[in-house]
């Protein structure tokens, strides 16, 4: 989602086709001469490491009492009950009929599940506007921006699997909370990255 609202918001063709797949020999070259980009900034590259840690998200000890069983025997079975299992069978799709041998099975977490995770690091950037010390910089903007964007997780996703919300509770800066809603009022300004790249460069 951070490499579509770059694209969307990329002021020139040069940025926008700066963010493409990894595996792009072009881009990767042009990547080793050219500006450093705010997904780069968020995620690396293979010649610009990334310094933010992205936590595995887990369900904490009392989100999983509520799905505790509760048995005598003190084994906590909240796993089986957290999961939902999906027989289906692969269709052929110019006959519309079963293919033989190809029924399965799918695991996928039950409706209501909640994790917590946290992105932690360095996130070197400048800031949208340097006169005002309460706004962010780009790429955490476009970082917090992608976040929110997220609504489909994992495999199965066109048959409508995998549909999750991520709920951004904090954010913050040199150890001090900040107030992160009104940013997204100034989403636009990811326009000017370039621009605003190109000056710090040259300053």
């Amino acid at each position: 989602h951070c490499e579509q609202l770059a694209r969307l918001y990329a002021e020139s063709d040069t940025l926008a086709d700066s963010v493409s797949s990894p595996h792009d020999k072009q881009a990767a070259l042009y990547d080793l001469g050219g500006m450093i980009t705010m997904i780069t900034r968020i995620f690396g590259s293979p010649i610009y490491p990334g310094t933010l840690y992205f936590d595995d998200a887990r369900q904490d000890e009392q989100e999983k009492e509520r799905y505790d069983s509760g048995d005598a025997d003190g084994v906590r079975r909240y796993l089986n009950i957290q999961k939902d299992i999906y027989t289906q069978v692969r269709l052929n799709r110019p006959t519309r009929t079963a293919v033989e041998g190809a029924l399965y099975t799918s695991e996928f977490g039950a409706r209501g599940l909640t994790f917590h995770g946290s992105i932690t690091g360095a996130l070197t950037c400048f800031p949208i506007n340097a006169a005002d010390p309460a706004k962010p910089t780009y790429s955490l903007l476009l970082l917090l921006a992608g976040l929110r964007f997220i609504e489909r997780m994992g495999g199965n996703k066109s048959s409508g699997k995998g549909q999750c919300e991520c709920q951004i509770t904090a954010v913050t800066m040199n150890q001090t909370e900040v107030s992160w809603h009104p940013w997204f009022a100034d989403l636009g300004q990811l326009a000017n990255y370039a621009l605003a790249a190109l000056e710090e460069e040259t300053a």
